[in-house]
């Protein structure tokens, strides 16, 4: 409502804000089907066009004062009664509504997603910011509606609803699969089952090849290779 009075500059918008509330206030809500001025105090307010035309409510004159506190107690209470029935009614229909629109999302474990997390940076329009970070693997399925996501291995596991998740669908990460070997067999992230490396590992360097043995005492770790470091040029011959 702010925008559609504000100025070009933006510079007098506290200028407008009384009006734009008295208006606000005196509109009619279309879940309570009751304005904010009605459920406060118990009528609607009269504006001064009101009174110049002669629209509006009057204000009903009372024998005493009993009296109006007992009229307007009664239209209180029979206005938040209705008020309850409407927001129960309004509710019932955005279900149906939100019900026609979801879709049933389900993940299993070893899949990959991507997790709604908006941030905001100063100086960056937030429109145009990434909403998703990662992606993240689904190490447990907690329930219905719940997963446990863990984007590498030494990171901290969180829980993230269904509803902040969508699948990732480039090319699944290399370098962690996320689960610990049972018995000498660790499942990849297809949830399929390899088993460990019994042999020396061989990983490529660029100037030889550095063999990484691992042990049955020894957790199972993909590591990268020690960077090598050689002779700097200007001692040289």
């Amino acid at each position: 409502m702010i925008g559609k009075v504000v100025s070009e500059k933006q510079t007098d918008w506290d200028l407008w804000l009384p009006y734009i509330m008295a208006a606000y206030r005196n509109s009619r809500h279309d879940v309570t089907n009751f304005t904010p001025n009605y459920l406060i105090f118990g009528r609607e307010v009269r504006a001064p066009v009101d009174i110049v035309l002669g629209t509006g409510e009057t204000q009903q004159s009372n024998n005493s004062y009993d009296s109006f506190v007992d009229t307007t107690h009664k239209r209180m209470c029979e206005a938040y009664d209705l008020v309850r029935q409407h927001i129960g009614e309004s509710a019932q229909r955005n279900k149906r509504y939100y019900d026609v629109r979801v879709r049933p999302a389900q993940y299993k474990v070893g899949q990959w997603v991507f997790y709604f997390n908006p941030r905001r940076f100063q100086g960056r329009q937030e429109k145009w910011s990434r909403k998703y970070t990662g992606p993240f693997c689904v190490t447990k399925v907690l329930g219905p509606v719940n997963v446990q996501l863990q984007r590498s291995r030494n990171a901290k596991p969180f829980v993230a609803h269904l509803d902040k998740i969508k699948p990732y669908l480039g090319p699944e990460p290399k370098g962690w699969i996320g689960y610990e070997p049972i018995n000498g067999v660790e499942p990849n992230i297809n949830g399929e089952s390899s088993a460990v490396l019994e042999e020396p590992a061989q990983v490529a360097s660029p100037a030889e090849v550095d063999v990484i043995t691992f042990t049955e005492d020894q957790e199972f770790r993909r590591t990268r290779p020690r960077r090598q470091i050689q002779r700097p040029l200007r001692f040289s011959d």
